[in-house]
C-alpha cells in the first residue's frame, strides 16, 4: 500500500493499472479506524468493479496487513509451542 498516513476513520482507493492475475482485485487502498479503547488499526481494501443489472457497483475485501497477520501468527505458533502438554 502507500506510506500516506490516514486520519482515523479514512480510506483511500487506488485503480490497480497492473493486476497479476484476472482475478486480481480492480482497486486496492488502505485505511484507519479508531477503535472503542482509544486505539488505531490500519486496514488494507481490495475491489473489484462488478455488473448486475446494468449497474456498477464495488465489491471488495476488509482486512489487516500482511505484515501483522504474519506477526499474530507467529506469535501464536510460539505460545502453542509453549503450551505442549495441553492435552487437546
Amino acid at each position: 500500500m502507500s506510506d500516506f498516513e490516514h486520519n482515523p476513520g479514512n480510506f483511500s482507493l487506488f485503480r490497480n493499472r497492473n493486476p497479476k492475475s484476472e482475478k486480481a482485485p480492480s482497486h486496492t487502498g488502505s485505511a484507519k479506524i479508531a477503535l472503542p479503547d482509544g486505539g488505531e488499526m490500519k486496514l488494507e481494501l481490495a475491489a473489484w468493479l462488478k455488473e448486475k443489472n446494468g449497474k456498477k457497483y464495488f465489491s471488495g475485501t476488509i482486512k489487516e496487513p500482511e505484515e501483522k497477520w504474519e506477526g499474530s501468527y507467529q506469535e501464536q505458533q510460539a505460545t502453542v509451542d509453549e503450551d505442549e502438554d495441553v492435552p487437546f
